[in-house]
This record gives C-alpha cells, sequence and structure tokens, in this order.
C-alpha cells in the first residue's frame, strides 16, 4: 500500500477533498485472512491517520499479516512495489494518480477506486484496474487476485494499457499539443 494513511479521522477539516479511505483495506484484510492466511500487506507509515491504523491493524488481529515501513524514497518504493504481486492505492478520489500509473508501468495488478463514468473520457478506455470502493468490493477483487491466471493476465494488461496511455512519447505529444493550443 504506497498511499498516505488517510481517512478524515486527525485531519477532518472541511476543507478536505479526496481522502484516502484505505482504512477499507484494512477490514476487508481482516476479512480475507478468515480465508486465506498466505498475505503480507507492506504498508507505508505516512499520512495523517496512520497512529489510527496502527491500532486499527492491532484490534483486527493483523499484526502478523501488515508490515510498516517508514516513508521511501520513490527508488526503494518502486523496489517493493516491483517485489509485491498486487499493488493497494486509494478507495475514495475516483481517479489515480502517479503512484498507480507506476503500478500499471511494471504491470502490476492494481487495487484502488477509479470512477468508470469519468476515466474513460480521459483515455477512451478503461486502465486493467481492479476496482474497489466500498470493504466489499475490496475484499472481493483481493480473492479474485488470488488466482496466478488472473494476476498474470491483468499483469500484461497494465502494462500495455499504461505504455499506451502514458509512455514518454505520448505524454511529450500530449504536451505539446496543449502548448500549442495555450500560444494560439
Amino acid at each position: 500500500m504506497m498511499s498516505s494513511l488517510d481517512f478524515g479521522c486527525v485531519d477532518n477539516g472541511a476543507y478536505r477533498r479526496g481522502l484516502k479511505n484505505n482504512d477499507r483495506f484494512f477490514y476487508s484484510l481482516s476479512k480475507f485472512v478468515k480465508i486465506d492466511k498466505n498475505i503480507r500487506a507492506i504498508v507505508l507509515d505516512k499520512g495523517s491517520d496512520r497512529e489510527i491504523v496502527k491500532k486499527m491493524v492491532s484490534d483486527l488481529g493483523l499484526d502478523d499479516y501488515v508490515i510498516f515501513y517508514p516513508p521511501m524514497q520513490q527508488s526503494q518504493r518502486i523496489h517493493f512495489m516491483n517485489m509485491a504481486d498486487v499493488v493497494i492505492d486509494q478507495f475514495d478520489c475516483g481517479s489515480f494518480g502517479l503512484g498507480a500509473i507506476e503500478a500499471l508501468l511494471m504491470g502490476k495488478p492494481l487495487i484502488t477506486y477509479f470512477r468508470e463514468d469519468l476515466i474513460p473520457e480521459s483515455y477512451g478506455d478503461n486502465p486493467p484496474i481492479l476496482n474497489a470502493l466500498t470493504v466489499e468490493d475490496i475484499f472481493n477483487r483481493l480473492i479474485e487476485i488470488r488466482d496466478p491466471g488472473l494476476r498474470k493476465h491483468i499483469s500484461d494488461k497494465a502494462r500495455q494499457w499504461a505504455i499506451r496511455h502514458h509512455s514518454r512519447d505520448v505524454v511529450i505529444n500530449r504536451l505539446l499539443e496543449l502548448y500549442k493550443t495555450v500560444h494560439t
């Protein structure tokens, strides 16, 4: 889990837009380990609700399944993502950021939430992401992704999709188009 641990407990001002709501993952994980104990979650120890998450992990009996690592530089984070079978992101804002794109470029199955009504407008197609919003959705994606064949299929599609939409040439050409429209 690469995203900040943030679900609005410590920092819950009205100015807040877009929490991560990744507490949902830990509730899902507590259901999952009752079925399959073969899971370890590496979680970055960052975000306004990180201390609450540590207590939640303990209260949910997940101490044997969750490993907290301090925030790390990009190269270290990419190293851990590359070793992962699945990457977990956020479950609130309905879009994805650089970390999700990095995971897709590495060909990693990604469980996160994206709004299916917005993403195709931006890209023309939906990304091969395991879309999940609720605790039940996340739990179901964890169950599904146990299948090595499905992981391989999504991995292949993820990398292809990310290269098609986020390769250096694609991004540079898109930026040049945008710059031209601003200066004309």
